[in-house]
């Protein structure tokens, strides 16, 4: 290319450059893309067949239509998409109209935006359990206390026959809102003076007459406090890992209405207290806790001490924070855990508390409280113990006087009771561990951390006839045997 013909295409191509510059000041080439606003969330309305935890039961050859709701409004695109995971079960239209088949079964019916997917609160679903017919409730009873004081709410729990009735579900009523008024899952709150009767009444369908209960409950008349004393007994001072324990106190004037009370705890990690002033023990060594007590301008704080090693544990409703492997289970009954075994090849399932590799500890006092026991059911047959329990902790299996790993515990009362009979089994802290005992260097005992601590219930032979579970009440710490037969026989009065 010759020189002038180079000069003259860079000189056209900085003019068409600058053309180009100068119209882009006035000129939208090409616009602004359209904002999209797509579904946040679907709602699927309640039914009159809805059984809660997203189930509904309809019976064979039913149709049902679902209504929805999308937010926001205002979304580009508010088309959905309806669809089944068994329309042998039960199809659905793409207007949310259900129709079950002639079999029984379950059938997940999801909605979705029309691209087919979105978050989780954008893609709700239902499951549909299609049955032969429903069963209805027959009979129900109120469990609820006969008086309670204005300003006080209190849960009513209803009990309802039989126990796999289909629609569980309850209208409540109040016959004097303005002396008790009761929500809709029969919550109870005192207004003011007199007796209001509480219905509920079976919300079932049953095309005959729905099942009804009653209850009268009396409402106290609200007396302010102008004084509040808390009793520091000995036990406040001492408190034990797990422990539930209620305060004592008095009002004035002594017919004071108690609910008034406001409680709170400046240090619930260590111990929490309840609206009643019931004290949980959180921690699992020593520490302390300032408890208060208050009505409007009023109050009293008492100081409470968690004692290191005590243990007050119980198994009534949980056995938090114990806990149990994978493969087991539990159930509550009669203020008593029956834990469920695993099975590989034996039955086995320890109670633990603390495990290594969990990052779970707990403080223990030989010195001081120098017995653990348990009251518990071990699996035996007849007079015969089956399998084997241990107490395990990081110094190793107690051995006790004994000398051997398996079955070395003492029993208050000296004899194995048998086949589904209540024991309370006792292990010494001070005495003989597989690695030695927990004294300290000096040779005595004092606060020691354990890593490991549990109760190994194992090596349960399935045709032993001793079965897959065993019982467990309670596991506490004790200074003395004396002490421990003393809890005991209290317990037993």
């Amino acid at each position: 290319m010759k020189k002038n013909s180079i000069i003259a295409y860079w000189g056209a191509l900085f003019f068409m450059t600058c053309s180009i510059a100068s119209c882009s000041d006035d000129k939208d080439w090409g616009g602004k893309m359209d904002e999209v606003t797509t579904i946040a969330s679907i709602d699927i309305e309640e039914t009159d067949y809805d059984a809660g935890d997203n189930m509904i039961y309809m019976l064979k050859n039913k149709e049902l239509q679902l209504s929805y709701k999308i937010n926001p409004e205002n979304v580009s695109n508010p088309g959905v998409s309806w669809t089944s995971s068994d329309e042998s079960v039960a199809t659905v239209t793409q207007d949310g109209k259900i129709v079950t088949k002639d079999k029984i079964g379950k059938a997940v019916i999801r909605v979705t935006p029309e691209i087919g997917f979105g978050a989780s609160a954008a893609t709700p679903a239902r499951t549909i359990q299609v049955l032969e017919a429903f069963t209805y409730i027959e009979s129900l009873s109120i469990e609820a206390p006969e008086e309670i004081d204005g300003g006080e709410e209190v849960q009513l729990k209803v009990n309802a026959t039989p126990a796999d009735a289909t629609f569980q579900r309850y209208k409540w009523e109040s016959s004097n809102p303005e002396v008790a008024s009761v929500d809709k899952n029969g919550l109870v709150t005192g207004l003011s003076k007199g007796t209001a009767t509480i219905t509920v009444t079976a919300d079932d369908m049953n095309p005959d007459a729905p099942a009804v209960a009653s209850v009268d409950i009396s409402v106290k008349v609200i007396v302010p406090i102008t004084g509040i004393e808390l009793i520091n007994d000995g036990e406040l001072s001492a408190l034990g890992y797990g422990e539930d324990y209620q305060i004592n106190y008095k009002l004035t004037p002594q017919e004071a209405t108690a609910t008034l009370l406001s409680w709170s705890s400046d240090n619930e990690g260590i111990v929490s207290v309840d609206k009643t002033g019931k004290l949980h023990v959180r921690a699992v060594e020593s520490g302390t806790a300032t408890i208060t007590a208050s009505y409007g301008n009023i109050s009293q704080s008492i100081t409470v001490n968690v004692a290191a090693g005590r243990m007050c544990y119980s198994f009534a409703s949980s056995l938090l924070p114990w806990y149990l492997d994978d493969g087991c289970s539990v159930s509550y009954v009669d203020g008593k855990a029956i834990i469920k075994m695993k099975q590989d090849g034996n039955y086995r399932g320890d109670l633990k508390f603390a495990q290594w590799n969990d990052s779970k500890y707990v403080w223990i006092d030989p010195g001081k409280y120098r017995y653990m026991a348990i009251k518990m059911v071990r699996p035996s047959v007849n007079d015969s113990r089956q399998g084997n329990v241990k107490l395990d902790t990081s110094n190793g299996a107690y051995l006790g006087a004994v000398g051997g790993n398996n079955n070395s515990y003492s029993i208050l009362g000296g004899v194995e009771p048998g086949t589904g009979k209540t024991a309370v089994y006792y292990y010494d802290l001070q005495s003989n561990f597989e690695r030695g005992t927990f004294a300290l260097e000096d040779g005595t005992f004092g606060p020691t951390k354990l890593t490991i601590l549990n109760i190994v219930v194992a090596d349960v032979n399935p045709n032993s006839g001793a079965g897959d579970s065993y019982s467990v009440y309670w596991i506490r710490t004790f200074k003395t045997v004396e002490e421990l037969q003393q809890f005991v026989d209290n317990e037993n009065k």
